[in-house]
C-alpha cells in the first residue's frame, strides 16, 4: 500500500458562519503547486496569499478564512504545514494534531483510570 497526504479535518472552537450557515469543521486538501502559484499571482502579500489558499484548499472563501478567530486560523496555518513535511512525517504528526473523531474518543476513554 503506498502513502501518501491525506486531507485534514479541523475543528474549530469558533464556530464561523458561511453562506449563512455555522462552520464547526473543514476538510483541507492536500495543495498542489498550481494552488500555491496560485494565490501567489492573486495576492499584494503573504498574508493574502495565504488566506486565499486557505480557501482554496477548505473550499470556502478568503473572507472566511479572515473571518475565523486567531486560534482557528493558527490551526489552519498548522495543517498547511503539515503537507510540507514528507509523507511519514505528515502521517505521524497528522494523527497527533488533528486525530479522526474516533481515535479522540478512543484515546480519551484509554485516559479513565481502572
Amino acid at each position: 500500500m503506498s502513502q501518501k497526504y491525506l486531507p485534514i479535518t479541523i475543528t474549530l472552537q469558533v464556530p464561523t458562519p458561511l453562506d449563512g450557515k455555522e462552520v464547526e469543521k473543514l476538510t483541507m486538501r492536500p495543495p498542489m503547486a498550481a494552488d500555491v502559484f496560485a494565490a501567489d499571482q492573486a495576492s499584494t502579500s503573504d498574508m493574502e496569499r495565504d488566506a486565499l489558499l486557505f480557501a482554496n484548499l477548505t473550499d470556502t472563501t478568503a473572507e472566511f478564512i479572515k473571518s475565523l478567530s486567531f486560534y482557528d486560523y493558527k490551526r489552519v496555518e498548522q495543517a498547511n504545514d503539515l503537507f510540507l513535511l514528507p509523507i511519514p512525517v505528515h502521517l505521524d504528526r497528522r494523527s497527533s494534531l488533528f486525530p479522526a473523531p474516533e481515535e479522540a474518543v478512543s484515546e480519551s476513554s484509554n485516559d479513565s483510570p481502572s
